[in-house]
């Protein structure tokens, strides 16, 4: 069914080539942009996983391509189509196979890879054996339509509605993981965006993502204005079975960046019986004349119980009324380019109350034109996650060649 479904919506995509091609639109003197336009990356991402005691060792190895292409389909009509294809293989793969062997209620790594959240099955394990996992989804396939000031899209598309970096309680339809840095262009959605520009930074935005019941879907509507040298937004909406109300900013302080989001969520149900609860985050963010880049983020997580299993919430992109594993944290980064072609990051996320530490160092060297390599850690210092994962501290090494 998945297979077919494929056919579709890429049959869906180049239909409008038909009306291209009988479009006049365009004068003689007018330059076409070309029709189609591809790009994307081939990567090898190898990630080793330790104990605290470093007495437990783990590996896994992750081929990782993307293809990307923009349909110009004349003057009003762009069409998106990216598809990410995946090959895995290690300990993950081979220790879910063999628990799936043993209960077979457990799934495998490629049942697990299988599950698609979108309103339309995208997402398919075309392998899954062993000791090797092969996965494909298509997270981008829209339609748009431009005019001057409006623009109207359909289809699964990322629609960003964050204004801080590692948390953001305004992004309602797609929420992403801080640590999941591997997948650069993160999640979309399954959804209907209206967008209005009535000036610089300034307009409105209708989005619905549909879904069986009003349960399952998120349905907003965003102001955004510019004023006193901050771009504002409001918000206002239903996320599945909650109301929600929020505001952002983005602006400077003397030239430092100076952002932050707040949203206040309460159950629709019996609302006046029942008590809401807001999540919100601060950022300040500088460029030193030395091109060292620091930052510094807050995060206020209003609906964190501490009876949530932390292991399984980091397993999948937190939603925006949930965006951590604690009721506060923080976070500090900062990179610096030491040399023009080797840069390096380093980054932690700390909350004292909850007792979770989480350190990233990095390193990034450009090997040539269109090849970088890269270093990367995470070690999670937690109660929870000690509890849960045998190896909760990471290295990664990868590769990555962009065409």
């Amino acid at each position: 069914m998945k297979k077919y479904l494929l056919y579709i919506f890429i049959l869906w995509m180049c239909c409008p080539l038909l009306v291209k091609a009988q479009d006049s639109s365009y004068t003689d003197t007018e330059e076409k942009e070309p029709l189609v336009t591809i790009n994307g990356y081939l990567k090898e991402l190898g990630t080793l996983s330790f104990s605290k005691q470093m007495d437990n060792y783990r590996y896994d190895n992750l081929i990782h391509n993307r293809l990307n292409s923009q349909w110009n389909l004349g003057k009003r009509w762009i069409g998106k189509l990216e598809v990410r294809n995946r090959i895995f293989n290690g300990y993950t793969v081979e220790s879910l196979h063999m628990a799936n062997e043993q209960f077979s209620a457990l799934p495998t790594y490629g049942q697990v890879l299988d599950e698609d959240l979108g309103l339309v099955d995208l997402s398919w394990t075309w392998m899954d054996g062993r000791q090797i996992v092969g996965h494909t989804t298509i997270d981008r396939l829209s339609l748009a339509y431009r005019r001057e000031k409006w623009e109207l899209k359909v289809g699964r598309q990322r629609i960003n509605w964050g204004k801080t970096m590692a948390w953001n309680p305004n992004d309602l339809f797609n929420t992403y993981s801080y640590l999941d840095f591997d997948y650069e262009e993160r999640p979309g959605a399954d959804a209907i965006r209206f967008q209005y520009f009535r000036g610089y930074a300034s307009g409105f935005e209708v989005a619905i993502r549909p879904d069986e019941t009003i349960d399952k879907s998120v349905a907003a509507v965003m102001l955004k204005h510019n004023n006193f040298g901050y771009d504002f937004q409001w918000l206002v909406g239903s996320y599945f079975t909650e109301l929600a109300v929020g505001m952002g900013w983005a602006g400077n302080i003397k030239g430092i960046g100076f952002k932050g989001e707040a949203t206040y969520f309460h159950p629709r149900e019996n609302w006046q019986e029942q008590s809401g609860f807001i999540n919100a985050t601060l950022g300040f963010d500088y460029i030193f004349p030395n091109s060292l880049y620091a930052q510094v983020e807050f995060l206020y997580n209003g609906n964190w119980d501490d009876t949530q299993s932390a292991a399984e919430l980091l397993a999948r992109p937190l939603p925006a009324n949930n965006l951590f594993i604690a009721r506060t944290a923080f976070l500090v980064g900062t990179s610096y380019q030491i040399h023009p072609l080797v840069s390096l990051t380093a980054s932690a996320i700390v909350s004292p109350t909850d007792e979770v530490y989480i350190f990233v160092p990095g390193f990034t060297v450009s090997l040539a034109e269109n090849l970088d390599f890269l270093i990367t850690s995470q070690v999670l210092r937690s109660k929870q996650l000690e509890q849960a994962l045998t190896t909760p501290n990471l290295v990664f090494g990868r590769f990555k060649w962009s065409f």
